[in-house]
């Protein structure tokens, strides 16, 4: 009796550790998920701002006080953005009104508000960790560009200015760039982000749209994963 006892008892214990692992294990794969879906498009535009790198004049906004505080900082046009609209406007009224329409959407929570460029060219850039090579640059014309030229250039970084140069000269389209920007503000601007995306272990740093002005680079839109 004593030995059908110590089998029973053995059976449970084995049972009770199956269940830990089992809840062990999907607890791993939460954390896992969690990780890879902790950067947000607002995390992303204030990491960026706090490391000293070019991203345009930008807002989160969630109430219209928070917006009458801050729009002026932004500028003029100013472009207003949710998952799935953007409004392009001209003056504080006009960004408070599209505000209120917008804040009222349904699933919307907070509107992107950013200085407005109306950048005839624009780059993309792209910093992705390889699990051969390790991180790697690549920089694509973007754009109206984007589907005209397919090329799209890459290095193995880290990265130096001079690489960068590299890179944007190798582009069909970099006549189109020659003399009409600061390319050295782009350079350095590209070289920052892969330095920004090593430093802080990013699986990938995505740069949809580098927009220009007269005197310099900014991100306009850009994506973490």
């Amino acid at each position: 009796m004593v030995k059908k006892s110590k089998k029973k008892k053995s059976k449970k214990a084995t049972k009770k550790k199956t269940k830990k692992a089992s809840k062990t294990s999907k607890s791993k794969k939460i954390v896992k998920k969690e990780q890879k879906q902790k950067y947000s498009k607002q995390k992303a535009f204030e990491m960026l701002k706090k490391s000293n790198i070019s991203v345009i004049p930008f807002l989160f906004a969630k109430k219209e006080k928070h917006v009458l505080e801050n729009i002026d900082k932004i500028g003029y046009p100013a472009i207003l953005s949710t998952e799935n609209k953007e409004v392009v406007v001209s003056t504080k009224e006009e960004v408070l009104k599209e505000f209120k329409k917008l804040i009222r959407l349904k699933s919307v929570n907070v509107v992107l508000i950013r200085k407005y460029i109306d950048s005839a060219l624009e780059l993309i850039v792209l910093i992705k960790k390889d699990p051969s090579f390790g991180y790697i640059a690549s920089v694509s014309m973007g754009g109206q560009y984007k589907d005209i030229m397919k090329d799209v250039k890459f290095r193995i970084c880290p990265i130096t200015n001079p690489d960068a140069e590299a890179m944007v000269k190798e582009l069909q389209g970099f006549y189109l760039l020659q003399n009409k920007i600061n390319l050295d503000s782009l350079y350095s601007l590209i070289v920052k982000l892969s330095n920004f995306t090593i430093k802080n272990k990013i699986d990938e740093l995505r740069v949809e749209r580098i927009v220009f002005d007269e005197k310099n680079s900014y991100v306009f839109d850009v994506k973490f994963s």
